[in-house]
């Protein structure tokens, strides 16, 4: 449902987002939560019956048709829903284990969306120290659990997705009615220890967040 209203807020936008995001109304595009729809999609497409019914046929080429056709359907789509529940985007690359506490100044409302982000160097800004996400997107994103109460540091971990090491700026954002299109209840901050060293099939420990109240309250 929250995929299907943002899609609907982006016809008309001047500047697609990239495949996993959703262009917000402050006309910045920010990660969508797929995770479980890319799942979903995955089931629903994979057609192995329909092969079967093709086998009933008394064409033997129509059979083996069938079968070659099912079997690319649902590699293709088994990887993409596996990439989807890894990393959030899994757009390429291999995966980095991030993981450290995540701490909110404010109770976390019931559905709010939280997710951790990693940001090449270049991507931030060096007056302000957050990512200009008018020129750049994420490297990679990764939805994690929300602190259970407020003021509580909270320990997470995730997968993100990393083509080659580099030196690298994590954040993490608390969406609270995850419908990444308002600005005034969402918050975002930097980990307490950034910049990191990142390497591809690595590890990167002691990502800490420490978030503020959202921009509205």
């Amino acid at each position: 449902m929250v995929v299907a209203l943002i899609a609907l807020s982006l016809v008309g936008c001047e500047k697609d987002c990239n495949a996993g995001y959703g262009k917000a109304a402050d006309g910045i595009c920010y990660p969508l939560a797929t995770a479980d729809d890319d799942s979903d999609d995955g089931g629903e497409v994979d057609s192995g019956d329909d092969g079967d019914a093709g086998d009933d046929g008394d064409a033997g080429d129509d059979g083996g048709d069938d079968g070659g056709d099912d079997g690319g359907d649902d590699g293709g789509d088994d990887g993409g829903g596996d990439a989807g529940d890894d990393g959030g985007d899994g757009g390429g690359g291999l995966a980095v284990t991030v993981s450290g506490t995540f701490t909110s100044e404010v109770a976390i409302e019931s559905g709010a969306l939280c997710s951790v982000s990693m940001w090449e160097e270049a991507a931030i800004d060096p007056e302000t120290g957050q990512p200009d996400r008018q020129s750049y997107q994420d490297l990679s994103f990764a939805e994690i659990d929300c602190p259970a109460s407020a003021g509580v540091a909270t320990e997470y971990s995730g997968d993100l997705f990393l083509e080659e090491g580099q030196t690298v700026y994590f954040f993490a954002m608390i969406d609270q009615d995850a419908d990444l299109l308002t600005v005034s209840d969402r918050s975002e901050g930097g980990a307490t220890g950034n910049p990191f060293d990142a390497e591809p099939e690595g590890s990167v420990t002691g990502v800490d967040f420490v978030l503020l109240a959202p921009l509205g309250r």
